[in-house]
């Protein structure tokens, strides 16, 4: 008759060197399947290697259950994660996060700097300025003419007059035109 096992616990051996790579302790045995989580050492392997797992049963009642061959497995270390995968661990860090916002803010700040000039260079240039070697610049002097004052404009005659003194106006007499 088969008794119940309760829990199990073993460890796995590099079958080259001998060294011993992960160990686990009782652990509850869920079901009729055990599933450990791949060691460390075994994932950062660059490449396939052989290892030996010595696994104890321990029932509920009576001797712990050992098998009479320890099992021989080769472990072929998984895929390296691809960039995506890479991108998306690396983006869970908020200090990258920061860096690549600040990284993009700086990049628009300086493109919006550079393109300034382009603007300026595109307005109208100033009036040229008079060679200042040439130019005197004086107060007023005594000899200097003395600008006169206002007059005012002389006075027409009222419009009423104007009209007068048209109906009375004849227009000159036409000059003909001499035959040559």
């Amino acid at each position: 008759m088969w008794a119940k096992i309760t829990s199990y616990e073993g460890f796995i051996v590099d079958k080259e060197t001998g060294a011993g790579i992960y160990e686990f302790g009782p652990t509850l045995f869920p079901g009729n399947r055990i599933e450990e989580q791949l060691p460390q050492g075994i994932e950062q392997a660059g490449e396939p290697r052989s290892y030996v797992m010595n696994l104890t049963l321990i029932p509920k009642e009576g001797p712990a259950i050992k098998p009479a061959q320890p099992y021989e497995f080769k472990a072929i270390p998984p895929p390296p994660p691809g960039l995506l995968v890479k991108v998306a661990q690396a983006l869970q860090n908020p200090a990258i996060l920061i860096s690549i916002f600040v990284i993009v803010l700086c990049t628009i700040g300086l493109v919006i700097y550079l393109n300034r000039p382009a603007k300026k260079e595109a307005l109208l240039s100033p009036l040229p300025r008079p060679p200042i070697d040439h130019t005197m610049i004086s107060g007023p002097s005594a000899d200097a003419p003395q600008p006169k004052a206002p007059q005012p404009p002389p006075r027409r005659p009222s419009p009423s007059r104007r009209v007068c003194a048209l109906k009375f106006w004849k227009p000159p007499a036409r000059r003909r035109k001499r035959k040559k």
